[in-house]
């Protein structure tokens, strides 16, 4: 049998615990584990915890539903105007496609479009009437998932 690795062993826990070094042994665990469940120096002296200081940011209530309808758009709630764009869910169109395209290209803000309506050949986008012109301008020039469009106002 060999006594060369045992022995060797020990040797390194000795030159550790001559450097300073901690050595970590599962005869040591107990030690250990009492130095873990040592009690709150503040709770020992019989002062209780400071409070929690207020967090940075304030979080305001959640609104209903229908006034945080009312509230997207234009701010003074100005009348909309429908955008039919002929690309739909066959080109694999969603609404964050529509969003980036009109936001980007027309260089409005993306609150500022209401509802849209995705079908299979065709979409339509509710933008604010008197930027839909320079909407449509926009997206006549540019594409959308690789895809040319020619965007116009809604036909009644």
């Amino acid at each position: 049998m060999d006594l060369s690795a045992p022995l060797a062993r020990e040797e390194r826990k000795a030159r550790g615990k001559e450097r300073g070094e901690r050595v970590r042994t599962a005869e040591g665990w107990g030690e250990r584990q009492a130095s873990y469940e040592k009690e709150d120096p503040l709770t020992s002296l019989g002062a209780s915890r400071p409070a929690r200081p207020p967090k940075a940011h304030v979080v305001s209530a959640k609104q209903p539903r229908a006034e945080r309808k009312r509230a997207r758009g234009t701010p003074e709630g100005g009348p909309f105007t429908r955008i039919y764009v002929p690309i739909g869910k066959h080109a694999g169109i969603r609404p964050g496609d529509l969003v980036g395209a009109i936001a980007n290209e027309a260089s409005i803000d993306s609150a500022l479009i209401g509802s849209i309506e995705i079908a299979d050949k065709f979409s339509l986008v509710e933008v604010p009437d008197a930027e839909a012109d320079s909407i449509i301008a926009a997206l006549n020039h540019s594409t959308i998932r690789g895809k040319r469009v020619k965007a116009r106002r809604e036909r009644f």
